[in-house]
């Protein structure tokens, strides 16, 4: 198996001599920046030849690339990981994929990595594996010449033995944007914006629970116009350590903020039982707004494109009032040029509200038919219950008919 480490510290480590798929090509390029406040993330790169290989003998794994795999999981030593997936057409680095950069589209997994026997946790990394690989290869049309590459990394984070259960995650999970279209004209839409989300960064993209929207980084417009806060949050189930059956979010918990130690959720900002940021993002606590600004504006020196960055953030001693903060960068996306293109209604409207010919978003959900736009000028906290009524009453007559 041919090993390559891309920079001095040994930091990211590729192995195979495909492509590295656009997650890995993104990291690699966050690797090669320069003064970027953030933590090195040590990266194994599973390049695309080990899928090519795999699918030449029929979907078994050749034993050359079953040693790389334990060779990778001994490298990272008994702390959780991530298997995410990295085709050749995600993330802004498309590499001989098509042309039509797409992100969100691929399974990934978190696993706990804590099982007492080596070899179940090994089986369980393999799993994870395999489970990209094939997930990635149903979804693929007839000639399609995308591959799939896998990313490795450990989670930075905090453990807790929790009611709950043992739970492992960041402390604060992001995604933050170079560019933000809907500034206020007091604001520069280049310092751009960023959601955050205390526990693990499916909070971000999932949107199954509100958490903070941070417009613009430089200059944030006050937090409790943002939203309520936070009073969910999403942790690694450290009990879920043995096998896998192809669900991505399977290893993971949603829980009550409560079930988090209250000595985690005050630095951040808290009200009651509410996760503000309040502290991180307009009390600049522990360097967060100014770290954040620090690794936007050092990616922007080596990217020329607008790009989206996935980030984590702990303290490198909780709970000491002298504690810093410290960033991880975990993914790194470059983002097409923003059209700001009319929107035409037809006429009559009928059922279509809005066509789009490009839409940038968080992901992917395929298969929806139908949209409901509740207008922000007519809803109000009054209307609330009416508004949910009508809501669960389309969804119910949309499953009748068998639509999403």
């Amino acid at each position: 198996m041919t090993k390559t480490i891309l920079d001095e510290a040994g930091d990211v480590v590729v192995y195979g001599r495909g492509l590295m798929g656009g997650k890995g090509a993104g990291l690699v390029k966050i690797a090669e920046c320069r003064r970027l406040q953030s933590r090195k993330l040590p990266t194994r790169i599973l390049t695309t030849s080990i899928y090519d290989r795999y699918l030449e003998l029929g979907g078994r794994f050749a034993a050359g690339d079953l040693e790389t795999f334990a060779e990778v999981l001994r490298g990272l030593g008994e702390t959780p990981v991530s298997i995410r997936s990295s085709a050749t057409d995600e993330a802004g680095f498309a590499e001989e994929g098509t042309a039509e950069v797409r992100a969100g589209e691929n399974t990934s997994f978190m696993l706990p990595n804590n099982h007492p026997e080596p070899d179940r946790r090994f089986g369980q990394f393999v799993l994870a594996i395999r489970h990209i690989y094939e997930d990635f290869r149903r979804k693929q049309p007839a000639g399609s010449a995308e591959k799939m590459a896998i990313v490795v990394n450990p989670i930075p984070g905090v453990g807790e033995d929790s009611a709950a259960g043992p739970i492992y995650f960041p402390l604060v999970s992001g995604v933050a944007n170079s560019y933000f279209p809907y500034a206020l004209k007091t604001q520069d839409p280049a310092d751009g914006f960023a959601r955050v989300a205390f526990g693990h960064g499916y909070a971000t993209v999932l949107d199954e629970f509100p958490v903070i929207s941070v417009a613009t980084i430089r200059q944030p417009a006050p937090l409790r116009l943002m939203g309520p806060g936070q009073r969910f949050f999403y942790a690694i189930d450290m009990t879920r350590n043995e096998t896998l059956r192809g669900e991505e979010l399977e290893t993971m918990k949603q829980l009550h903020v409560r079930f988090a130690p209250r000595e985690r959720r005050e630095p951040l900002g808290l009200d009651k039982e509410t996760i503000t940021f309040e502290a991180l993002v307009e009390r600049n606590a522990f360097g967060f707004r100014d770290g954040l600004l620090e690794i936007m504006d050092a990616i922007r020196a080596q990217v020329t494109s607008h790009f989206q960055i996935e980030f984590v953030f702990n303290l490198d001693a909780p709970g000491e009032r002298e504690a810093r903060g410290v960033f991880h960068v975990v993914q790194l996306t470059q983002l097409p040029a923003l059209a700001f293109d009319p929107v035409v209604l037809p006429e009559p409207a009928g059922r279509t509200y809005l066509s789009l010919a490009h839409f940038q978003g968080h992901g992917v959900r395929s298969g929806i038919r139908s949209a409901v736009v509740v207008s922000p000028f007519l809803y109000g906290r009054d209307r609330q219950a009416e508004v949910k009524a009508r809501l669960a009453a389309l969804n119910a007559a949309a499953r009748d008919r068998g639509d999403r």
